[in-house]
């Protein structure tokens, strides 16, 4: 795992395990851990580069420490379809785990335009 700062309070984290969604995958340390914990401390917007499956991914995402856990999410056009990108890091035992969702936003259309005259 490569962890840096890529600029004022904006770490750049590189995973080189290969993540399956919905599957909990050991990706670092506790060390990598408490890193990126603090880049989501500072700024709580992260650079993430990712294999997700056959798919590399590279974005940006908010990123929320809480104890032994840091939320992540960030919205994605990927695939030409929007969806909500998201997941949890954790240390337990030791060892730094990813867990990651990907879902499509609703397609339903919601009109803006106000009904009052």
């Amino acid at each position: 795992m490569e962890i840096r700062n890529n600029g004022y309070n904006v770490g750049r984290v590189v995973i080189v395990p290969v993540v399956t969604l919905g599957t909990k995958t050991e990706i670092g340390t506790a060390e990598d851990f408490k890193k990126v914990a603090a880049l989501a401390d500072a700024g709580g917007v992260i650079r993430v580069h990712v294999k997700v499956g056959n798919d590399q991914l590279d974005g940006a995402v908010f990123a929320n420490h809480v104890e032994n856990y840091i939320d992540i999410g960030s919205v994605t056009n990927f695939g030409g379809s929007p969806s909500i990108i998201a997941g949890t890091a954790e240390l337990d035992n030791g060892k730094m785990y990813l867990t990651l969702t990907m879902n499509p936003v609703s397609a339903a259309k919601v009109s803006t335009r106000s009904t009052s005259k």
